[in-house]
């Protein structure tokens, strides 16, 4: 009773394991009402204390040096979003911070990525086939067709050493030798062919050589659904970052209805690809008192399909930073789940579900309009312009910046909340230079906001 008059703000923080200090003056706040009310009672009942008294009171210190070492530690949890619709390019933001920030990949990580390298090829050139028949676009030379069969009809393309077969390896050849399959490929766009088929398609020759050893850029350009958990840590100036990759579900334009200590996504939910950066204890960083503190970031990202519904907003909670991921180059593409949905479109609907919902309401936003590359390329030479597809754009066709700016503003204006922050960077995920140059300012930014919010600066 008399702990409860003293500390009668936080008598929850004791009652479960669950709650804890939020700050390192909470925590030394706690230790020591609790000490102070341990040392009344002992006055009280000092002369009367038991064998099991005794115990309970060492067990009462121990739980306040716990608290107290907990909020050390927890003062600098940070937790930040990574968001986007599927293929927006989110794992390839993962692996560019390996890349950047980890000294890149060993190799043998990257010669981990040469099965899924081959199968991506081998799909791609399968994809082009089918293709051509929709574009009615022959083989410039017909005896390639029996290479054709022997690629369409070959469902796993290299042996145990993971070496492609020869008889694979000549059929993609021939096939990428043909007029009509690179003609047919330069239009990809038309029927949309992965982003990455031209790149490997190029780079050929070096794949399927028997001692080939995927690149970076190999590795940067393949693409494989997220599954499972991806750990990878790498530094920041004076920060040590944790990355950390997830496959979990998340929800567009649902409602949540709480449950227990956290939120569940309402039943008729579809779902996209989301993640959580939470930056952890770790490593060293100057503070204005000169106590060393520490911050670890861990990255959650996740498959974006939209295939079930499961439990996921309650991993969300104190979030003070969303990176959303968006592709430009999908303004003129449909959901491959469902092809009466616009790319664009389904990833605009997802922004504004995540950008007003009442647990990022007070949340700073960061927009990566990723894919700048294949955007330009598009609206520059594929015909397919802007307007076609948002009426309300009035720019000129090829004017490449004013369409982009266009689509940053029809994101930025999805906001509802006054003073409300957005901030937008135009990025090509697969470009080193231009990720380490953008992600460098919005982690400046972040940490620097974040350090302040919780009294470190």
């Amino acid at each position: 009773r008399t702990f409860g008059k003293r500390c009668s703000g936080h008598r929850r923080v004791y009652k479960s394991c669950s709650h804890q200090p939020r700050s390192l003056k909470q925590g030394e706040r706690y230790a020591l009402c609790r000490r102070d009310t341990m040392k009344e009672m002992g006055l009280c009942f000092g002369s009367q204390l038991t064998e099991e008294d005794k115990a309970a009171k060492i067990h009462s210190a121990s739980i306040d040096r716990d608290l107290y070492e907990y909020a050390k530690r927890d003062m600098n949890v940070v937790k930040i979003l990574m968001l986007g619709a599927a293929e927006s390019g989110k794992s390839t933001l993962v692996k560019q911070m390996k890349i950047i920030h980890s000294n890149g990949f060993t190799k043998q990580e990257l010669a981990t990525f040469k099965p899924a390298v081959l199968d991506n090829l081998l799909t791609s050139m399968k994809f082009v086939l089918y293709g051509m028949g929709m574009l009615r676009i022959n083989l410039a030379n017909s005896k390639n067709k029996v290479h054709a069969h022997t690629v369409l009809s070959c469902g796993r393309c290299f042996d145990e050493e993971q070496v492609l077969f020869p008889f694979i390896s000549h059929a993609l050849s021939c096939l990428w030798a043909d007029q009509g399959v690179q003609s047919a490929a330069t239009r990809g766009y038309e029927y949309e062919l992965n982003d990455s088929a031209l790149y490997f398609f190029e780079n050929m020759a070096r794949i399927i050589s028997p001692d080939y050893v995927p690149t970076e850029m190999d590795v940067l350009r393949v693409r494989i659904r997220t599954t499972g958990v991806i750990e990878t840590q790498f530094k920041v100036k004076h920060l040590v970052f944790r990355s950390c990759a997830v496959l979990i579900r998340a929800s567009l334009n649902c409602t949540f209805q709480q449950s227990g200590g956290g939120y569940v996504a309402a039943a008729d939910c579809s779902l996209i690809s989301c993640g959580v950066w939470t930056l952890l204890g770790g490593s060293r960083a100057p503070t204005r008192s000169g106590v060393e503190r520490h911050a670890v970031e861990r990255l959650y990202d996740v498959g974006g399909q939209r295939t079930e519904r499961r439990k996921w907003i309650s991993c969300f909670e104190d979030v003070r930073a969303v990176l959303f991921v968006v592709a430009l180059s999908g303004y003129d593409m449909t959901l491959v789940e469902d092809p009466s949905m616009n790319r664009l479109q389904e990833s605009l609907k997802l922004f504004s579900s995540i950008c007003n919902n009442v647990f990022f309401r007070t949340t700073s936003m960061i927009l990566f309009m990723n894919k700048i590359d294949l955007f330009q390329e598009k609206i520059l030479h594929s015909g397919r312009h802007l307007r076609h597809y948002l009426p309300l754009f009035k720019g000129a066709d090829c004017d490449v910046d004013s369409a982009a700016r266009f689509i940053a503003a029809m994101f930025v204006s999805q906001n509802t909340a006054p003073g409300k922050l957005i901030f937008h960077h135009f990025t090509t995920a697969t470009d080193t230079s231009n990720v380490q140059v953008v992600f460098q300012v919005v982690m400046d930014t972040i940490i620097k906001e974040n350090l302040e919010a919780i009294s470190l600066l």
